[in-house]
């Protein structure tokens, strides 16, 4: 049941971003979720999470392993994270800062992740937010704000 329901995330994040749902993305080493999602003339790799949480923790070993497997693909790494509740799914989506391009507006930077190096806390948001985190400026944005930007 929970492997299906993140089939159908996937794929609603992939008609939202475009790109191509990589077939069987967990079991596949090299891989993950979504590839060649283009955006401002680069392709990102994606891995898609699920939560009907209010939050959601990024840990740095799964930050590395999203990095590294789209550096193997020559891609860009993102992860989008959907928020599913009773009232519906709300998407956000983080990158890093150099993958975006230069002056790229964002409504607050926050620092205090500083001090918790075991996890970035991920929630919905309206605001686009540049976040430090471990030595990496990262956006994190409403998935909505992507597609228009």
């Amino acid at each position: 049941m929970v492997k299906r329901e993140g089939l159908k995330v996937e794929k609603w994040v992939k008609n939202l971003l475009g790109g191509i749902l990589v077939p069987a993305s967990g079991a596949i080493h090299a891989s993950l979720d979504i590839r060649s999602v283009k955006r401002w003339g680069k392709e990102f790799l994606l891995e898609v999470k699920m939560t009907t949480k209010n939050t959601y923790k990024l840990t740095m070993p799964l930050w590395q392993k999203i990095k590294s497997r789209a550096e193997i693909r020559m891609m860009h790494p993102a992860l989008c994270v959907v928020f599913k509740t009773k009232f519906g799914k709300r998407g956000v989506i983080l990158f890093r800062r150099e993958d975006a391009p230069e002056g790229f507006p964002v409504d607050r930077t926050v620092e205090d992740f500083q001090r918790s190096n075991s996890a970035l806390d991920i929630t919905p948001t309206d605001e686009t937010l540049l976040v430090k985190w471990r030595g990496e400026e990262l956006v994190i944005m409403p998935l909505i704000k992507w597609r228009q930007d």
